[in-house]
């Protein structure tokens, strides 16, 4: 085997046929060809919102104030004008975990970990639940485990 630099020479230190470009760059995708989806773009995205640094126990108190007491005040307040399923989280909305993340500005997968958690707060349980989303519906007799006693 024969040795020859870049320009020719043969003090080179690689082999003459191990670099071909053209074996490489048939293999890079054409940007016409590749497409950028949602999940590329935010999935596992570092985050350097305003709750960066915050343990669960602060997240949650987060979740609670922003996104679970309004509707608790609509809930006990105004029942008699939400009674749609839709209308609060109280009455079975269905809730999705990246949209509760991105509308609280929350690390990415808070919402997915911690919803459940508060939920129990109000006496809401889920009837459904699937990997991206969730729906609640109000237990009647609040539990222990709810934090009630």
């Amino acid at each position: 085997m024969r040795l020859t630099s870049a320009a020719g020479s043969p003090s080179a230190l690689t082999p003459a046929s191990s670099f071909r470009a053209g074996n490489i760059t048939k293999r890079i995708p054409k940007y016409r060809d590749v497409k950028v989806l949602d999940v590329d773009l935010n999935a596992k995205a570092f985050y350097s919102g305003r709750y960066a640094g915050y343990e669960d126990a602060e997240l949650m108190e987060v979740i609670d104030t922003e996104f679970f007491q309004p509707d608790e005040t609509l809930f006990t307040r105004y029942a008699i004008v939400h009674r749609d399923r839709e209308d609060i989280v109280h009455n079975g909305k269905l809730v999705h975990f990246q949209q509760v993340d991105q509308q609280l500005d929350l690390p990415p997968g808070t919402a997915k970990r911690l919803l459940n958690k508060v939920a129990l707060r109000y006496g809401l349980k889920p009837t459904f639940e699937k990997e991206n989303l969730v729906r609640y519906r109000r237990v009647v007799l609040l539990t222990k485990e709810a934090g009630q006693v």
